[in-house]
């Protein structure tokens, strides 16, 4: 499955792609979106001057830059990706600022990394062969691709109503079907009906896509899911991870899915082709209930083998983790509960920024991870901008973080061995595996709030709060057809555009303060 790539970055909106090997939020998209980063002409050659005069000056002599490709994207920034394993950069517009997009960059560059979903898919166009190539329609399927994504059922009928050859795979080994799945909830069953109906055959798609059946696990869709099955949907169909419908689930949260696939057969046992089995899926994207809830009915994990550090590194290995601190960082920032512990086990030490992360994840009531962190020597006392973790813990009543946070205070409080070391010895940290340096994952762990997030966002966004007001948005009769993927393009800011205008705000696109009152306000209504 693909988070992303193998294990690297980022996260969660987990839509329809494939899932992840282990540590990059795999499972979560690749098909999350048609609002994807694509390399495009570039006829602003001042632009690209200045740009590649600023990613040039940011390799400087820790790279050859010669071995670097300089992509144009549609947002307008500029990307230096190594032609081989080497880091990736960005040179933001903008900011006239240089970022990191993965872990060799970080590391080996000393730069920055930006705090936006966007450089997952960056990072995707970097790692393909000479940048994204725009999805190939092919000629036949053109009318019928077009009418689905007007998400009218009228239109497709129209369409269908010429026999059109609704089995044909574009170039990203789509058929129409996979576009329908796509569709936000409005209308979706009936178009995804009327294709099955006309013969859409739910096992077809090419190397590069999932199977329909995972698509619609991602979305807890149970009507289609039983739609697709009646027609003969396999329930065991794997990606080219060899994930089935079950890991996507799983990795999605997709509780009554999970259910649904147990009673048609599935194991909660079948482990993908890298040996990571639903439950390490689960924890992949952070879904800890859904890995408590899979472990309560007999779900094993890797992680359950891994009795010594040197098993650990085996499985890294085995699973393609990116092994360097900097990734390891990364994976806690994204709540990769499974990449986290893996890496922990295998050597690594809890740093200064990781230690830092307590107060937000007792904040977050994110136990696992934090529990995880503390077992490998975190600090429970740390204080960040004023506040401990027991501080937010308290301020939320959570019981189960209290009681964490007081264990590892006490056990800190009692006199230690003369023998026991104080500090992790950074001679066991294990070296970078330069050939297994993965892709950055695509999507965000997290499942969906109803809260509206504060402060602002704008185009290029990406995330679980960007989901969140796009389903506020298609709640409250706007259209983004793409549905809710976490991603800030051109159909979002349009979107938004519409409700400010009908609501007398300035309609620049950009959500913040002003539109958030609004939207909350018409939500509360509408709900009432």
């Amino acid at each position: 499955m693909k988070y992303g790539g193998k294990f690297s970055l980022l996260i969660v909106v987990f839509l329809a792609a494939g899932i992840l090997s282990a540590c990059s939020n795999d499972k979560i998209t690749k098909e999350a979106s048609n609002e994807t980063t694509q390399q495009v002409t570039d006829n602003d050659l001042e632009g690209r001057k200045e740009a590649e005069q600023a990613l040039k000056h940011a390799v400087g002599l820790n790279w050859n830059w010669n071995d670097m490709r300089v992509i144009r994207t549609d947002y307008g920034d500029y990307l230096a990706c190594a032609d081989k394993i080497g880091p990736m950069i960005v040179y933001d517009k903008a900011e006239r600022q240089v970022y990191a997009l993965n872990g060799q960059a970080k590391g080996r560059l000393k730069l920055p990394v930006r705090n936006t979903q966007l450089d997952s898919d960056y990072l995707n166009a970097c790692l393909q062969e000479g940048g994204d190539k725009k999805t190939e329609i092919k000629k036949d399927s053109i009318p019928l691709i077009e009418a689905i994504k007007s998400a009218d059922p009228n239109k497709v009928k129209q369409v269908l109503n010429d026999k059109p050859n609704i089995n044909i795979l574009d170039s990203a080994g789509k058929t129409a079907l996979h576009y329908a799945l796509d569709l936000p909830p409005v209308n979706r069953s009936n178009i995804v009906k009327m294709l099955v109906d006309a013969g859409a055959d739910s096992n077809l798609n090419g190397p590069g896509a999932i199977p329909a059946l995972s698509m619609a696990a991602t979305k807890n869709d149970i009507p289609i899911m039983n739609m697709l099955i009646t027609a003969g949907a396999d329930v065991k169909k794997g990606d080219w991870d060899d994930a089935p419908p079950f890991i996507y689930a799983a990795a999605n949260n997709a509780r009554e899915a999970v259910d649904l696939l147990l009673n048609k057969g599935e194991s909660v046992n079948r482990a993908d082709k890298n040996g990571l089995y639903p439950v390490d899926h689960a924890w992949i994207t952070g879904q800890s209930e859904m890995a408590n809830y899979l472990r309560s009915l007999g779900g094993k994990s890797a992680l359950d083998q891994v009795k010594t550090k040197e098993d650990a590194q085996k499985l890294m290995k085995q699973a393609e983790v990116e092994a360097t601190q900097n990734f390891l960082e990364l994976q806690v920032f994204y709540n990769n509960i499974f990449c986290t512990k893996l890496m922990l086990k295998a050597g690594f030490p809890v740093n200064s920024v990781m230690n830092q992360t307590l107060p937000d994840l007792a904040k977050n009531g994110r136990i696992e991870m934090m529990e995880a962190l503390l077992e490998a020597g975190a600090n429970p006392n740390i204080v960040v901008d004023g506040r401990t973790a027991m501080d937010e813990a308290a301020k939320k009543s959570d019981n189960i973080a209290i009681q964490l946070l007081t264990k590892y205070r006490e056990n800190q409080n009692k006199p230690k061995s003369s023998n026991a070391p104080t500090t992790v010895d950074k001679q066991t940290v294990p070296v970078t595996q330069e050939k297994n340096v993965p892709k950055e994952p695509v999507v965000l762990p997290g499942k969906i709030q109803d809260e509206l997030p504060d402060g602002v966002l704008k185009p290029g966004s990406k995330g679980p709060e960007v989901q969140v007001l796009q389903e506020v948005l298609i709640e409250l009769g706007e259209s983004i057809p793409s549905g809710a993927d976490g991603k800030y393009g051109r159909e979002t800011t349009e979107a938004l555009k519409s409700f400010q205008k009908k609501n007398n705000l300035t309609a620049d696109g950009v959500y913040g303060p002003s539109s958030k009152n609004i939207l909350d306000k018409l939500l509360i209504e509408q709900r009432d």
